[in-house]
């Protein structure tokens, strides 16, 4: 998991800047009963606000990309890439009637408790499941 700041869209160097602290998990947001961890990690850039997340290091360029277009995320799993069996989803905070719209082949929509997720489930080749996630993020059109 890579530290990132979705405010201002900064990666930071794991070991340097942001080493693991220990991980408290509080409420996010009681209306869908989430979890984020707590670090007490802020950006350090000074005119950014934003605090520091964990994104799966293959997943950073889709989140960017769902984040400025104005698709707000909460949470993502990228699966893992030496397995054919995985699960990769992104879960969004608002139920975004664009993302029903053509989905990339092997994903499906699913409304959770959550939120609304864009995920898949199955045996298909990891990287061929990211590369199908990203063509299908850059084509969404903009809703800001």
């Amino acid at each position: 998991m890579i530290p990132v700041c979705l405010v201002c869209n900064t990666i930071y160097n794991v070991h340097t800047q942001f080493p693991r602290a220990k991980t408290l998990l509080v409420p996010y947001n009681k209306e869908i009963g989430d979890f984020i961890e707590e670090h007490e990690e802020f950006c350090p850039t000074m005119s950014c606000s934003g605090s520091i997340i964990r994104i799966d290091e293959n997943m950073i360029d889709i989140v960017f990309t769902l984040n400025r277009k104005g698709y707000k995320t909460i949470g993502c799993c990228s699966s893992h890439s030496w397995t054919t069996v995985g699960e990769m989803y992104i879960l969004f905070r608002e139920p975004y009637e664009e993302l029903t719209r053509n989905i990339p082949p092997m994903f499906y929509v699913k409304d959770g408790s959550k939120g609304r997720y864009i995920r898949h489930m199955g045996d298909t080749e990891y990287f061929t499941m990211l590369s199908l996630l990203s063509t299908w993020v850059k084509q969404l059109p903009s809703i800001k």
